[in-house]
């Protein structure tokens, strides 16, 4: 971004060099802006510039303030330089705002690619024809390409960007690509893990090795964000068999050029395996603590798995909406005892307000009429909500078979306790279209067709 004071005739420099000394000194006499001009926009019209310039016909001269401006004006991203000139000007000073303007993409080209077509990397491009060029976009560009091919197993594909200049300021971007040759995962090792073994810890991945089926099944590539959350999936693992403390630590990735082979190995830190200490939870009018006890999987002295406990804190959830408690809350607090290797496990209960079946609205069915829907919902409107009667009335619509698909979305109304019912469907083909030809000496060549619905 460059910058440049230009003054002319000989009171300007002596009136900017009082303002810049002395701006503060009331006996100075104030220099105002008398003019303000843009020049160089050439695509930027000159009203875009202007509302970013603070800086108005009448103020006092400000060196921090047009600064400030130059400032706005770069940041637009519109612009190689920004400068301004000073000049006197009916006793006052002039401002020139002069810009240049980075160059017009005319053209987008792609070369080296072959495995990955036009339309897949174009598609994924920020950079498109007849936009500003942005270097930073470009660089954005590159590693998006480099990402692409590396989901196909192409780990060593490289990209350079090349920019040819053009008349009327305009240039032609090109992607320069080499393929490379395509690497694949040859082994998944684990270092540290003595309870669970290798293939069930496999199991779990998405991250698979390569076979001799991978051209087909697409196993084998390496993708840091698949393993990254392969990492997690391993950890969950662990947690369901009750080590909490386990640490699931850095791949470590190695790479054969030569061989175009990746070696993976992750380290793991197991612990100690935690069991389920004491299960606390309180009943109230609606269930009593046996019966809360008795839905749930989860059991005193068992190892601790923590998938099983969402799955209880659901099914807790799932008997208050059988009695209208729609938003029921079940809060697990688990604390662990370091010492005997326990989870002590207390739920909290609040199961919050009753709620009531507002509006029942059906969409997307043409063929079918709405009160062939209603009669298959298990619900009235106004009457106390029931998601076993939710169920059922989903399965029920489903059973008519004239639908592929049945959503029922619940919405609660604002500060009320009433839920409305979006019933979603969508329809299967109900008409059948059935054609035959056939000769015969009486009546020769006939075409028979039929069409039912």
């Amino acid at each position: 971004m460059g910058r440049r004071w230009k003054t002319r005739g000989w009171l300007p420099l002596l009136l900017v060099l009082c303002c810049l000394q002395a701006a503060e000194s009331a006996e100075k006499p104030v220099i105002r802006i008398k003019l303000i001009e843009i020049r160089g926009n050439e695509r930027i019209e000159e009203s875009t510039i202007r509302f970013y310039i603070q800086t108005k016909v009448g103020d006092p001269f400000s060196v921090s303030r047009i600064r400030e401006d130059i400032i706005r004006i770069y940041q637009l991203g519109f612009f190689t330089d920004v400068k301004v000139d000073v000049e006197s000007f009916e006793g006052g000073l002039k401002l020139t705002y002069i810009v240049k303007e980075k160059p017009l993409i005319r053209k987008v080209t792609i070369t080296g690619n072959k495995e990955i077509s036009l339309e897949d990397i174009t598609e994924k491009l920020g950079t498109k024809p007849r936009s500003i060029l942005n270097q930073n976009i470009i660089r954005d560009d590159v590693e998006k390409i480099k990402a692409l091919y590396q989901e196909r197993g192409y780990y060593f594909a490289d990209v350079q960007t090349r920019i040819s200049e053009e008349e009327g300021n305009q240039v032609e971007v090109i992607f320069q690509i080499e393929e490379g040759k395509k690497v694949r995962i040859k082994r998944i090792a684990f270092r540290g893990n003595q309870t669970l073994d290798d293939r069930l810890l496999k199991s779990v991945m998405e991250t698979k090795e390569g076979g001799l089926l991978s051209f087909l099944t697409g196993s084998g590539i390496y993708k840091k964000e698949v393993l990254r959350d392969d990492l997690r999936r391993i950890e969950a693992l662990y947690h369901d068999r009750g080590f909490l403390q386990v640490e699931v630590g850095e791949p470590q990735v190695e790479v054969n050029k030569e061989e175009r082979e990746i070696f993976i190995t992750i380290p793991i830190k197991e612990g100690e395996q935690f069991r389920i200490g004491k299960l606390t939870l309180e009943g109230d009018e609606i269930y009593t603590a046996e019966e809360l006890r008795r839905a749930m999987r989860s059991r005193e002295g068992e190892v601790f798995n923590r998938s099983q406990l969402g799955r209880d804190v659901l099914r807790l959830a799932e008997l208050y909406a059988q009695k209208g408690y729609a938003f029921a809350d079940v809060i697990p607090v688990t604390q662990n005892d370091l010492e005997h290797r326990l989870v002590n496990i207390a739920l909290r209960i609040d199961r919050g307000p009753r709620v009531y079946v507002g509006e029942i609205r059906i969409r997307g069915n043409e063929v079918t009429r709405d009160k062939v829907i209603r009669r298959e919902i298990r619900f009235n409107e106004g009457e106390l909500f029931n998601s076993a009667k939710l169920q059922r009335s989903r399965q029920r619509l489903f059973n008519t078979r004239f639908f592929e698909d049945v959503k029922i979305e619940t919405k609660k109304r604002p500060q009320e306790n009433i839920v409305d019912l979006d019933v979603q469907v969508k329809e299967r083909p109900t008409g059948t279209f059935t054609a035959g030809a056939a000769f015969s000496s009486q009546d020769g060549f006939v075409v028979v067709a039929n069409i039912s619905e």
